[in-house]
């Protein structure tokens, strides 16, 4: 479905566990408050960042 939907984006497949790193390629953090306003939780790169880094990655 993200293929699909954000072709642009890139991701390498997990060996496991429940987190999915998705480089957007764009502002990540900008498009977390796009999605919040319809009513979809998505987390930003930056908030797993102790230096504010990740910016593009969700």
């Amino acid at each position: 479905m993200l293929r699909e939907m954000a072709p642009a984006w890139t991701w390498r497949r997990i060996a496991g566990g429940s987190g999915l790193w998705v480089d957007t390629g764009t502002d990540a953090v900008a498009f977390v408050e796009q999605a919040k306003r319809a009513g979809v939780k998505l987390a930003a790169g930056p908030s797993f960042s102790p230096h504010d880094g990740h910016r593009t990655m969700l």
